[in-house]
């Protein structure tokens, strides 16, 4: 992959590729429950010239505050007592202020919310074209990071497409029903991590897994895969994904609601469906606060 085969430290006769497929094959249904690579749909996004170039947003949205994740020991947790909120040109600064090690828990990762009609950042939507075949019920937002940033293991309630414009993103993938040891309960760790961690995230560190204390890591499949500038990787609802980026790693996300969307990832037996829905109703709850629906 590139020189990337140790990014992370699960055993390599365990990895699947990711289908490829080109944007002139999509059909209808192909966005369905299996992850896709999407070629060739984005040679005429006006993004794939501005978005590379840092004073694009400069220039254009500087002063325009936006929401944006703090690392933790390197790990973006992708949770809302991880985001705050600063001006574009504030982020950019502390993005590109350093490379010493010190500094990678700066704010590495900012996510532009607000690409709905009339937002700040709706004139963004005329530098790329929604994907044919995918409705993006869910919203549209822009992902920048530095390349010092790999998310945690983590699983979504939507279908989530995301187009390179910039950089690298690597993501090692599970099935939904692959047990990748996810946390029982939602766990309020705010004062001694700064995070919180719910049954949507596993306890698994895949750069460093400990597979003595989650042995079933050394025999489970994934599928992983190196998406560059041009290119769209898709990821149906519930799967488990692990992502790392490199260079300026700009990206379009879509995101769309299934039907499916009610069903669990956790494995059955895992722990009681009470506890589940405790855990679902403060991810919710921290969901609704940082997307703005409740404010």
């Amino acid at each position: 992959m590139n020189g990337a085969e140790h990014w992370h430290g699960l055993p390599r006769g365990n990895a699947n590729p990711i289908q490829r497929v080109s944007i002139g094959d999509l059909r209808e249904g192909s966005f369905g429950e299996k992850p896709l690579i999407v070629t060739g749909g984005m040679q005429s996004w006006p993004a794939l010239t501005k978005w590379p170039d840092p004073n694009y947003f400069r220039t254009n949205f500087g002063e325009k505050v936006v929401q944006g994740a703090r690392a933790n020991r390197g790990a973006i947790q992708y949770t809302p007592s991880e985001w705050l909120n600063l001006p574009v040109n504030e982020f950019l600064d502390a993005m590109f202020a350093s490379e010493k090690p010190s500094l990678l828990m700066s704010l590495p990762a900012i996510q532009l919310e607000g690409m709905r009609p009339g937002a700040p950042f709706h004139r963004l939507l005329s530098d790329i074209d929604i994907p044919p075949f995918f409705a993006a019920t869910g919203g549209v937002y822009l992902l920048l990071g530095n390349g010092r940033t790999v998310s945690n293991t983590h699983t979504d309630a939507r279908d989530n497409l995301i187009a390179m414009a910039s950089g690298i993103k690597r993501f090692v993938l599970f099935d939904p029903n692959a047990n990748v040891y996810p946390h029982p309960v939602a766990l309020r760790t705010r004062e001694r991590y700064g995070t919180f961690l719910s049954a949507l995230h596993s306890s698994v560190n895949l750069e460093k897994p400990d597979l003595e204390a989650s042995p079933g890591m050394r025999t489970q499949p994934y599928y992983e895969a190196e998406v560059v500038a041009g290119e769209m990787i898709y990821m149906p609802v519930w799967w488990w994904h692990f992502v790392s980026s490199e260079g300026f790693a700009v990206a379009a996300n879509f995101w769309r609601y299934p039907p499916q969307t009610l069903t669990s990832p956790i494995p059955r037996g895992y722990f009681t469906k009470a506890q589940f829905r405790a855990a679902a109703c403060q991810v919710l709850e921290e969901g609704s606060r940082f997307f703005g629906r409740s404010r």
